[in-house]
């Protein structure tokens, strides 16, 4: 080999390790992790290969347990929180499964941080793996924007809140039959005093009450205000018919037991996942209603599964473990329940599958929760 020869190899060499060395991806938050408002949320890696047996004897239905995971900077599980008493004796026998959950370390800015990170774990005593609901999945997709958008907040995130909003009115057109609720959702600003200094619509149905909807948005306040200033920030606000309008001001100590007044604002950090899920309408307070008379309720509680589809109706899928009569009764009230359907971004309806679970209240009433929906699962502050 000549020596100009040697030099060209060299050159060559160089050149190319100068491009290896450019391509190399960069410490910080990969561009294909989620990460909003500081915060970038663990997310799962690695799971178990098995997973312990439920005893039918403790475990006769379906169920969705919700926790909280405290997964320290190297990406191990250091803690489980339970948010039900009920779910103590699940949680002592799946630990060991749980906390061998292998996670990518959540971030803080660059930092690798520990981190909470609420997880719905849906467990069928019939199937050998639970089905897992993470803020972040092991795609580094968004699976629940409002498990998420709790994720965030729970962490550090500063991201403006509700503090105050105005009460606004709303009449829904006679004769309107249509189950998707008029909603608007916007793209919104805010400075360091809590004031939206720009609101930008993004899609909505409400028609006329548009432009109401707008000045009452402009008129919130949102509490901490203080948020980086390269992410977004969007408010959905729904309108549903068992609302009364003019509505009351929404304060933060506000206690609403009823789901539809809790759902109908909502701030959020991104346009992932679902923009809603199927929301029940007409639901008395506490979800308590009466048994129906088809049939009787045998269990205490019962996991039943449902699928709701872009009409808002409600069919029965199945329920572990139940005997005829409560099939029959149970089967009575899925179908009389009414829903919004779920909407994906673009406000179209789209077909749902959720777990409702009916527990016996007393022997003329039945309560239900619905495990989609997060603020059924998590209390506001974890």
């Amino acid at each position: 080999m000549t020596h100009v020869s040697l030099i060209r190899k060299v050159g060559r060499l160089v050149i190319f390790a100068i491009v290896l060395m450019c391509c190399r991806p960069q410490l910080s938050v990969a561009t294909d992790r989620p990460a909003h408002f500081g915060v970038s949320p663990a997310y799962p890696v690695q799971f178990p290969s098995a997973y312990p047996g439920l005893s039918r004897r403790y475990f006769p239905v379906e169920f969705a347990s919700p926790l909280v995971f405290t997964v320290d900077s190297s990406g191990a599980v250091a803690e489980l929180r339970i948010m039900r008493p009920e779910d103590s004796l699940f949680v002592r026998i799946y630990e060991s499964a749980l906390r061998s959950i292998v996670f990518e370390p959540g971030l803080r800015g660059a930092s690798r941080v520990d981190q909470k990170i609420p997880v719905v774990v849906r467990v069928n005593p019939l199937a050998n793996y639970p089905r897992f609901v993470f803020p972040v999945d092991s795609g580094r997709q968004v699976t629940d924007i409002d498990l998420y958008t709790r994720t965030l907040r729970c962490n550090g995130a500063v991201m403006p809140q509700l503090g105050r909003f105005p009460s606004y009115f709303f009449e829904a057109p006679v004769g309107d039959a249509s189950l998707v609720p008029p909603y608007l959702l916007v793209k919104l600003a805010v400075d360091d005093s809590g004031r939206a200094t720009e609101i930008t619509p993004i899609r909505g149905n409400a028609g006329r009450f548009t432009d109401q909807l707008l000045i009452a948005m402009n008129w919130g306040d949102y509490v901490p205000a203080a948020h980086a200033e390269e992410d977004e920030l969007f408010l959905s606000l729904l309108l549903f018919d068992d609302v009364t309008y003019p509505t009351f001001e929404i304060h933060p100590d506000s206690v609403r037991s009823v789901l539809s007044e809790r759902l109908r604002l909502r701030l959020l950090p991104d346009t992932l996942g679902l923009m809603v899920k199927p929301v029940p309408l007409h639901m008395p307070p506490e979800c308590v209603f009466p048994a129906p008379r088809e049939g009787r309720m045998g269990r205490v509680t019962v996991g039943v599964r449902v699928a709701i589809d872009t009409d808002g109706e409600a069919s029965m899928v199945g329920a572990i473990g139940a005997d005829d009569a409560t099939l029959r009764m149970l089967d009575a009230l899925v179908h009389r329940l009414r829903f919004s359907p779920a909407l994906d971004w673009s406000g179209q309806a789209v077909d749902f599958e959720g777990l409702l679970v009916v527990e016996r209240e007393t022997s003329t009433t039945i309560r239900t929760r619905f495990s989609w929906l997060v603020i059924e699962l998590f209390p506001d502050v974890l």
